[in-house]
């Protein structure tokens, strides 16, 4: 098993790497995207799969994770992996429209009941503190073939949907890399990708893909799905879900982020809103007012109860007109819960 940086930066990503070759073009993205991670200062560690000899079988020992027994060891050093992550990043090959049987096996295995989700028709929620999650994935086949024959929907519905969806994770983006291996150029281009991705503000961009003739970027709004134990939300997992949620639209999840008690002041609000109900009732125009809504997280920091942040929201405003503003955050919260959360923000940068 790979050891983490020695160096904590800003934001602290794993890397679930999968691929049988040392010298693949998997390899080479790995490569590139990690010089990327470096020049943006964050640290990270790689859990190469095949590498480090993965057994992705599910074995009969571990269904006692239904009993509420322990799990094998090795399962529960990678799951203090994903603990330690501020983000999550898989680079793997596109194999008969899935995953490879390793990294399906390490999701069978370590994303374990109890652990990442709830054994239950329907979980509504996830285990694990929010993070984002991108899929870098190669493929020889087109762009213009998925397109045709519903794959990068389907993709996208299991992978976003189906797989971290189940364990509530909103923030995800998958990217496809197509045509690997079959011009020179495109393989550069997906390399310069990979580390122009890593690079960059944020782990997951929700900008459209830069070329969609050679990339196909999958990352759609999902709803939120926030209910975890209380204990579970620190202050910076808390601004996380709450812009996940501004994302989502899903004004009930914002309210819900709150304390009864819990106050909420921004620029836009005559007054400070108070507990959900407040927050709900009064915010819920707001919501209704705009459409395509993206925020960008430059920055998220602190520690326990107490975090802030800088970013950026865009949003068409439903009727005409749209926003752009960067802003500020700080978030207080106790017991699992906000307890005040305040924006800031120059109202007359907003477009109307």
């Amino acid at each position: 098993m790979s050891e983490p940086s020695a160096v904590r930066g800003a934001e602290h990503i794993l890397i679930v790497f999968c691929h049988p070759l040392a010298d693949s073009f998997g390899a080479r993205l790995l490569e590139e995207y990690t010089t990327g991670l470096t020049e943006s200062g964050r640290s990270y560690e790689v859990a190469d799969l095949y590498a480090e000899g993965f057994d992705p079988v599910f074995h009969a020992a571990d269904y006692v994770q239904f009993e509420g027994g322990p799990l094998p060891q090795r399962l529960l050093e990678e799951q203090a992996r994903v603990e330690r992550a501020d983000a999550i990043v898989v680079i793997s090959p596109l194999w008969w429209l899935g995953t490879p049987a390793m990294l399906k096996g390490w999701f069978d295995r370590v994303w374990s009941n109890g652990w990442a989700y709830e054994f239950a028709n329907d979980p509504e929620g996830s285990l694990l503190p929010l993070r984002p999650y991108l899929f870098l994935m190669t493929t020889g086949g087109s762009a213009g073939s998925f397109d045709r024959r519903g794959y990068a929907d389907a993709l996208d519905a299991l992978i976003r949907g189906g797989i971290l969806g189940w364990c509530g994770v909103s923030e995800s983006s998958v990217v496809l890399l197509h045509d690997t291996g079959f011009d020179v150029e495109t393989t550069g281009a997906h390399l310069d990708f990979a580390r122009a991705t890593g690079a960059g503000a944020t782990v997951v961009d929700r900008a459209p893909s830069p070329d969609p003739a050679r990339i196909t970027v999958l990352n759609r709004p999902l709803p939120a799905r926030t209910r975890r134990s209380p204990t579970a939300m620190d202050a910076q997992t808390a601004i996380r879900s709450y812009c996940d949620a501004w994302v989502a639209k899903d004004n009930a999840g914002i309210a819900q982020l709150f304390a009864e008690g819990g106050v909420f002041v921004d620029p836009l609000h005559e007054r400070p809103l108070i507990g959900p109900d407040d927050i709900s009732r009064t915010n819920q125009s707001a919501v209704d007012e705009l459409d395509d809504v993206h925020i960008e997280l430059f920055m998220v920091r602190g520690a326990g109860d107490c975090a802030v942040a800088e970013g950026r929201m865009t949003a068409k405003v439903i009727g005409g007109g749209a926003l752009d503003f960067e802003f500020a955050m700080v978030a207080e919260t106790a017991n699992g819960l906000i307890t005040r959360l305040t924006e800031y923000f120059d109202t007359s940068a907003l477009q109307s």
